[in-house]
């Protein structure tokens, strides 16, 4: 499916870029981790770096890049997690 019941340990992108912490607002503000164990451990997400597709908002599982904001390059990226083969 789109990938938002993988809960791998995979933390790094298709481009080799390891994944912003999910925990973490800083360098990519996003509103992800609430700090609410129920809605958070429903999504996946908490204080690791895993890739994750919280509520299911992308094809596949991805994360945020710890990159410079303001940059060119995109603030998330997707991870090299292949669909499961029905």
């Amino acid at each position: 499916g789109d990938g938002r019941d993988y809960r791998g340990k995979l933390d790094y992108t298709t481009d080799g870029t390891t994944c912003q912490m999910w925990a973490s607002r800083y360098p990519q503000q996003h509103k992800f981790y609430t700090g609410n164990p129920m809605k958070d451990v429903r999504n996946g997400i908490g204080e690791h770096n895993y890739c994750r597709n919280p509520n299911g908002r992308r094809a596949k599982p991805w994360c945020f890049v710890p990159l410079s904001p303001g940059s060119d390059l995109p603030r998330w990226q997707y991870c090299d997690v292949e669909p499961c083969k029905k």
